[in-house]
């Protein structure tokens, strides 16, 4: 979904409602959950599951990173959990690549027909060094987790799934955007700086797709 169709458009409108309706404050963070889980899987609905790996990965990873008292073991789950999101982007990001210098190899020729046909994800860039940045902020002490693991997962969710930055950044780091995880109330906006921003932002992405 690209963010100057009229898809996106509507996408914004229905969440902007719900996202601001008094009853379902305490909900605010799974309407922008699920908003963001729509616009990434509108097109790529298969590679939704990866997105959600990814955010279980980087949840479950940090947590034991956080909790976890000896040095030793914190280093062990911080660099278990950033290789694995590696892997994860090197899979996806250069099996094509390593199916076509295997093309001409009649032995593995099936193999490399399977790596080209490898997708590569939208965004998974963005999403994977996301989630390698909560991991080390919470290993170098940065950040500091203050829920409970259900909380912290579903924060982690919608931290790497975020629509507004999810397919073309930038890269957020989690003591920022963690913290700005709260009740919002519609009295609150800046209006005219975040129409500005909207305007500008639609004609730089149309002058820059030129």
């Amino acid at each position: 979904m690209l963010f100057n169709s009229f898809e996106f458009i509507i996408l914004m409108i229905v969440s902007f409602i719900v996202y601001y309706i008094k009853i379902l404050k305490n909900l605010q963070i799974y309407v922008l959950i699920i908003s963001s889980l729509v616009f990434y899987s509108y097109t790529q609905f298969d590679l939704l599951l990866l997105l959600l790996m990814s955010a279980f990965v980087n949840a479950i990873t940090s947590w034991n990173v956080f909790i976890t008292e000896y040095q030793a073991k914190k280093f062990i789950y911080a660099f278990i959990g950033i290789a694995i999101n590696l892997l994860i982007l090197s899979i996806f990001k250069y099996s094509p690549m390593f199916g076509k210098l295997l093309a001409d190899i009649n032995a593995v020729k099936h193999f490399s027909e399977f790596l080209i046909l490898i997708p590569l994800p939208i965004g998974i860039s963005f999403y994977t060094f996301q989630g390698i940045s909560l991991i080390a902020d919470i290993y170098k002490k940065d950040f500091t987790i203050k829920t409970n693991f259900f909380t912290h997962l579903i924060h982690t969710i919608f931290f790497i799934a975020f629509f507004p930055q999810l397919i073309a950044g930038s890269i957020v780091k989690a003591k920022n955007f963690y913290s700005q995880i709260e009740i919002k109330y519609i009295s609150n906006i800046d209006f005219h700086g975040s129409l500005k921003i909207l305007i500008l932002g639609y004609f730089f992405e149309k002058f820059c797709s030129r």
